[in-house]
């Protein structure tokens, strides 16, 4: 079997994994101090009672072919549990540093993965179930890397549909001060042109009063002109008058001349 460490060196080698039995014994004890639910203390306990279940039977069987020796059966009864039990230890250990180690390393990965570090990966060649479960494994891990990379992608995108959603805004929110200001200036234009309308209209009811003023001064004028056309013509018909009398008297005068002559 070959093993080979992934990125950040999550996969160690087996020889960095070397315990002694101090640390089996005190990992023995801690597991069974430990009233939790736990598959390594019923996998040991398993071991343990077939290590002992073997030692007690093996020395009925062994009667069959043994000649004991007076005093000896009790002392081989003793040594067949203890070589039981010492068998169903080692059954554990072996357990422990073939499998366990191996699925340690994966919950090692697992571990770094979960404090946001992705790029860690565990590389265990095993062509049996354990090798499955660690390519699933990486393959769930690949799969995540993926999706946090489009979530990413589209956070990028995201962000850039954000800003240019902002100088859209940005943009619209000119225009319509633009639009505003204008309107603004629309209706000053407005405003000043209702007060020149005011105005004309004030004056156009003064010029239609001085009008109405001309109009009776214009008539009075000519109601004067009428009566000194009235008055000439009175004066030129007088005149007239004047002057045939004057040439009646001019008449009347030589006709005495020549009377008198």
């Amino acid at each position: 079997m070959r093993e080979e460490a992934g990125k950040g060196q999550v996969c160690r080698p087996l020889a960095d994994d070397k315990g002694t039995a101090g640390k089996f014994t005190r990992e023995v004890v801690t597991m069974f101090l430990n009233r939790k639910p736990s598959i390594l203390r019923r996998l040991f306990l398993s071991f343990l009672g077939l290590g002992v279940t073997v030692g007690i039977i093996f020395p009925f069987y062994a009667q069959f072919f043994v000649n004991w020796k007076p005093g000896m059966y009790v002392w081989f009864f003793i040594g067949c549990i203890v070589a039981g039990s010492s068998i169903g230890l080692m059954n554990y250990a072996l357990v422990k540093l073939i499998l366990i180690k191996r699925l340690t390393r994966i919950s090692d990965v697992a571990n770094a993965i979960s404090n946001k570090d992705l790029t860690h990966e565990c590389r265990i060649v095993s062509h049996d179930v354990i090798g499955d479960i660690i390519s699933s494994f990486n393959r769930m891990a690949q799969t995540l890397r993926e999706i946090i990379n489009r979530i990413n992608d589209n956070a990028g995108r995201l962000g850039s549909a954000a800003e240019t959603m902002d100088d859209v805004i940005r943009g619209a929110s000119e225009g319509a001060e633009q639009q505003q200001q204008q309107v603004g200036e629309v209706l000053a234009s407005m405003q000043t042109m209702a007060a020149m309308a005011e105005d004309v209209a004030r004056h156009t009811g003064e010029s239609a009063a001085a009008s109405t003023e001309a109009d009776e001064q214009a008539g009075k004028a000519t109601q004067v002109v009428n009566q000194a056309m009235r008055a000439v013509q009175t004066l030129a018909d007088t005149m007239a008058s004047a002057a045939q009398v004057s040439a009646t008297l001019d008449q009347e005068s030589q006709n005495i001349g020549s009377v008198l002559t």
